[in-house]
């Protein structure tokens, strides 16, 4: 969708933060020509799909003591690797799978859910990875 050559996004920002909150992979608004291909009226959260992380086994540097960021690093697979891949998405396909209802208490059972600390409830997002650091 987000691709010029398709055009149903008409703005796509990465790495946005909600206020105080932890940052989000993107945002984004739907296009007008969105209403060609979908009615808008049938648009809700079980329309959409989340597509797969393209990597769920991460390996990082060592923290930078100065500036507090790390960068993820390529290691080789291994049968050690890859079973744990393999791990991490069955626990995906399982939540990814998982009945999920988001009770609002307004009459639109589409409503966005906020979280406690005030941040939306993403039904789609249901995934997890497995970060390694310090290099090992």
């Amino acid at each position: 969708m987000a691709r010029p050559e398709v055009g149903l996004v008409a703005s796509l920002t990465r790495r946005y933060r909600f206020a105080g909150g932890k940052k989000q992979l993107s945002t984004i608004r739907p296009a007008a020509a969105l209403a060609d291909h979908v009615p808008l009226s049938l648009i809700r959260w079980h329309a959409f799909d989340r597509a797969e992380e393209p990597e769920v086994l991460i390996l990082k540097r060592r923290k930078d003591d100065r500036s507090g960021h790390t960068e993820a690093i390529n290691y080789h697979d291994t049968a050690q690797t890859r079973r744990r891949r393999k791990e991490v998405l069955r626990i995906n396909e399982t939540l990814r799978n998982a009945p999920l209802k988001l009770v609002t208490g307004a009459d639109d059972g589409d409503a966005i859910c906020f979280t406690e600390d005030g941040q939306p409830v993403h039904p789609t997002r249901r995934s997890v990875r497995r970060i390694f650091n310090n290099g090992s």
